[in-house]
């Protein structure tokens, strides 16, 4: 899958990968998880780098679940992570490590898909 930078000059620069978002992993500012599992497409939805130069990054992601435990690596932990589903209907914030992070973060490894939307439904 191919991931964009777009810079805040609205000049768009393809990325081949996550690599790039690792090896930026300081200039983060905070991380979105847009879940769009029913879309036309292969994927469970986009992860969105807001980057602290106003620079933002995207790339497709195929399952939530590898999203989940990606996400939880050292250098992620205290980011502020929002969690956007249905549409944009609910959204969801909370810091990586965090106990609804760790919340969110088994119910999507239990791959009930079904579990995880109810939850998204009923988390304010």
């Amino acid at each position: 899958m191919s991931a964009t930078v777009t810079r805040q000059d609205g000049t768009v620069r393809a990325i081949t990968n996550l690599g790039w978002l690792l090896r930026h992993w300081d200039g983060i500012k905070s991380l979105a998880f847009v879940y769009e599992p029913d879309r036309a497409t292969t994927t469970d939805g986009t992860l969105v780098g807001y980057m602290k130069d106003g620079s933002v990054y995207r790339t497709d992601y195929a399952s939530i679940a590898v999203f989940w435990t990606w996400v939880r690596r050292p250098n992620f932990f205290g980011l502020e992570l929002a969690v956007v589903s249905l549409g944009g209907a609910r959204r969801q914030v909370c810091i990586i490590g965090d106990a609804p992070f760790m919340d969110l973060y088994r119910l999507a490894l239990s791959g009930k898909k079904e579990d995880y939307e109810k939850f998204m439904n009923n988390w304010r």
